[in-house]
Order: structure tokens, then C-alpha cells, then sequence
């Protein structure tokens, strides 16, 4: 190889770092911001916070049970963890494992699993678990999840 082919090379492959560095770094953010949102989530649902829960969903998300079932609007999605939250004693692990773009959604999407373990308001011992994901925006600097969907 020559000294100019050398040059040339090297010109190109600094070019192709330079060019696709920011969205690399982005793409790291996006993750971090992301899995900072999931630890944010698991800590309000801990508290029992369902206002804290409710502020995490836009104001036209909905939320899909593993049997199908649906929950639209935030305020629907809070009163429904306020309910959930009546006299049981449960505790939640989220573990995000993957953080991508949609473009048929264009939004991030973030999956992962979670495990709920606890009692019923009448005292039954349960143990619930699966997957989820999540349509993520931002809206106002915020993340805020659009639709969500347990799945198995």
C-alpha cells in the first residue's frame, strides 16, 4: 500500500467515525435515559405512588394486560394502580434489556422483564413475571410511555 492509498484510507475511516460518533453517543444516552426511567418507574410503584405512576404515561397511552385487556388514558392507567395498591403488599424488579428505535412507530422502544412479588389484600402470597414493552416519547424534556404491553 502506498503512502497516498494509506492517506486515503485513513481520511475515509476518520470521516465514517466522525459522521456516525454523535448518533453512537445518542444511542448511548437514550439508553442510560432510559434505563434511569425504569428504575424511576419500579421506585413509584414501590412507594405505592400511583400519581407518581399516572405521570409517566402521555395523556393518550394505553396499557395492554397479558390477557388483551386495555387501560387508555392516564388518568385511567393511575386509577388503576391506586386500585392495584388497596391493601396489597407487592414489590417490583424491572430489568430493561433492550432499548431501540421504531421507525413504523417513530419512537424508541423498551423492552424487558419484570417480576411482582407480594400479598393480596386478603393476605394470599403471589408471584407474578414476564416480559414488557414500552413505545417511549419525550414530551417536554421527559420520557413518557405510550403504549404499553405485558407480554409472556
Amino acid at each position: 500500500m502506498t503512502a497516498k492509498q494509506f492517506s486515503i484510507r485513513f481520511f475515509f475511516a476518520a470521516f465514517l467515525c466522525a459522521a456516525f460518533a454523535p448518533s453512537l453517543l445518542h444511542a448511548q444516552d437514550v439508553d442510560k435515559e432510559l434505563a434511569a426511567f425504569a428504575q424511576q418507574f419500579q421506585d413509584a410503584y414501590n412507594k405505592e405512588d400511583a400519581a407518581a405512576l399516572q405521570a409517566f404515561y402521555t395523556d393518550d397511552a394505553v396499557r395492554v394486560a397479558k390477557d388483551g385487556s386495555s387501560i387508555s388514558g392516564a388518568a385511567n392507567i393511575g386509577a388503576f394502580w391506586a386500585a392495584q395498591f388497596q391493601g396489597a403488599d407487592a414489590t417490583l424488579t424491572l430489568t430493561q434489556s433492550l432499548v431501540s428505535w421504531s421507525d413504523a412507530n417513530h419512537a424508541y422502544i423498551a423492552k424487558g422483564t419484570y417480576q411482582v412479588t407480594g400479598t393480596t389484600a386478603k393476605g394470599d402470597a403471589f408471584s407474578l413475571s414476564g416480559g414488557y414493552s414500552n413505545i417511549m416519547l419525550q414530551q417536554n424534556g421527559a420520557w413518557k410511555i405510550s403504549h404499553s404491553a405485558l407480554i409472556e
